[in-house]
C-alpha cells in the first residue's frame, strides 16, 4: 500500500484512478479544485506537504484540444504551469510524480506508430503544452513516469463513444473523420494498469506508452460503437478539412507500447473487448 494523491479526480480518468486505488487498498487522496488550484503554488504546496504523499498522479489537465487554440492562456496555465507547480512540489517534498501525457504530442507522419523514444513534434497548442510539460519533468526530475496514451473513454465526461451513441439515438445519418488513426483507450483498464506501474518494483522511471490493444480510425471507432449498441444510423466518412476545427490533429498517432511489454507485463485488452464492457455501464 502507498499514499497517494490524485489530481483532476473528477475527471474521466481521475474519477478512474480514484476508484482503482481504493479497490487496491492504496491510501488515496483524490483531489480536485475545492481541495486546491494546481495553478497556485502556494495553495497546493500547503495541501500536499499536509497529506505528504509517497506519489501524486496527475491527471487533471485542460483537454479540450480546439479550445486549447482558442484559450491558450488557461490551457498553458492549466498544463504547464500546474504541471510545473507540482514538479517543484515533488522535489521539495521527495515525492515520485507520475503524469498523463498524450498522443498529440506528435505530428502523426510514421504510419507505423511511435515508440517511446520518439521525438515529440506536435500539431496543435494541447499537444505543445503537453510535450512542454513532460520536459519539464524529465529535466527537474529523477521520480517520475510519463504516461502517454490517447483517444480515452469513460463513465465520466464527455467522450467520442457517448456521442455517437446520443447522436445516433437522434438521427439518422452521422459523418465521422476517416483520416486519422489511433488507439481508444478505456480508463478503467488506463487506471489499472498505471497502478500495476506504480506498484512495480522492477519498472524504472521514464516514460511508457498504454493504451487498448489495436487501432482504428475514427469512422471505424464509429462503426464499432453503432454495431454494439444495434443503432441502425447511417454513417458518411469524412476528411478531417470537411470539420474546419481550429486544431490539427495527426494523422496517425498510434503509441507502441514497448517498455510496457518489456516488463513482461500482456498487452492490454483490445479497444473492442473494453467497449463492450464500457457500453455495458451507459
Amino acid at each position: 500500500m502507498s499514499e497517494i494523491l490524485i489530481t483532476g479526480c473528477k475527471g474521466m480518468l481521475g474519477s478512474d484512478l480514484a476508484q482503482a486505488g481504493v479497490a487496491l487498498r492504496h491510501d488515496i487522496w483524490a483531489c480536485g479544485t475545492e481541495q486546491f488550484d494546481i495553478t497556485d503554488k502556494s495553495s497546493a504546496y500547503q495541501y500536499i506537504a499536509s497529506r505528504k504523499p509517497k506519489i501524486i498522479i496527475h491527471s487533471a489537465a485542460y483537454t479540450d484540444v480546439d479550445l486549447c487554440e482558442k484559450n491558450r492562456e488557461r490551457a498553458y496555465n492549466v498544463n504547464v504551469l500546474g504541471t510545473s507547480n507540482l514538479v517543484t512540489i515533488s522535489r521539495q517534498l521527495d515525492i515520485a510524480l507520475l503524469f498523463f501525457s498524450t498522443d498529440y504530442i506528435f505530428d502523426g507522419s510514421n504510419s507505423s506508430g511511435y515508440e517511446e523514444s520518439a521525438e515529440g513534434k506536435p500539431v496543435n497548442y494541447y499537444g505543445e503544452t503537453k510535450l512542454e510539460a513532460e520536459r519539464i519533468i524529465s529535466r527537474e526530475l529523477e521520480k517520475y513516469w510519463i504516461v502517454r496514451t490517447s483517444w480515452l473513454f469513460g463513465q465520466n465526461g464527455r467522450n467520442f463513444v457517448k456521442t455517437i451513441v446520443n447522436k445516433a439515438k437522434e438521427t439518422t445519418e452521422l459523418s465521422v473523420v476517416d483520416d486519422q488513426v489511433g488507439s481508444p483507450t478505456f480508463t478503467k483498464d488506463l487506471a489499472k494498469a498505471t497502478f500495476g506501474l506504480i506498484s512495480d518494483p522492477a519498472a524504472e522511471y521514464g516514460i511508457y506508452h498504454i493504451t487498448n490493444s489495436e487501432y482504428c480510425t475514427w469512422y471505424e471507432f464509429a462503426e464499432t460503437i453503432l454495431k454494439e449498441q444495434n443503432l441502425g444510423c447511417q454513417l458518411t466518412p469524412i476528411q478531417s478539412k470537411d470539420l474546419n476545427r481550429a486544431a490539427i490533429r495527426p494523422s496517425c498517432s498510434i503509441l507502441k507500447n514497448n517498455k510496457w511489454l518489456k516488463l513482461g507485463y500482456a498487452p492490454l485488452r483490445s479497444y473492442k473487448s473494453a467497449l463492450k464492457d464500457y457500453l455495458r455501464l451507459l
